[in-house]
């Protein structure tokens, strides 16, 4: 590898500023979130990143759900629809 090679010094800071703001949005958002300040949903979109990738990294660090039988229901009722979630293996 020659240094001609290498990434330029402002591209390497620039990469390492957006990936310290990432992490501390998604810090910020699983706090919220642990502290019932946000729903999943604001959690998700205050991190910048989708609903399954924010559960993937509750899963990660280990952050039970804040989910009740009431959350499930009052979400229903605001979507005006039933979503049905089909597991495989589960469900035929």
């Amino acid at each position: 590898m020659t240094l001609a090679s290498l990434p330029k010094p402002r591209f390497l800071l620039r990469k390492l500023v957006d990936m310290g703001v990432a992490e501390a949005k998604m810090d910020i958002a699983v706090d919220r979130y642990v502290k019932e300040k946000s729903s999943l949903e604001q959690s998700s979109a205050t991190a910048g990143v989708s609903l399954w990738r924010f559960l993937d990294e509750l899963r990660q660090r280990k952050v039970a759900l804040n989910y009740s039988m009431a959350d499930a229901e009052a979400e229903n009722r605001e979507g005006g629809r039933q979503k049905t979630l089909k597991v495989p293996g589960v469900d035929g």
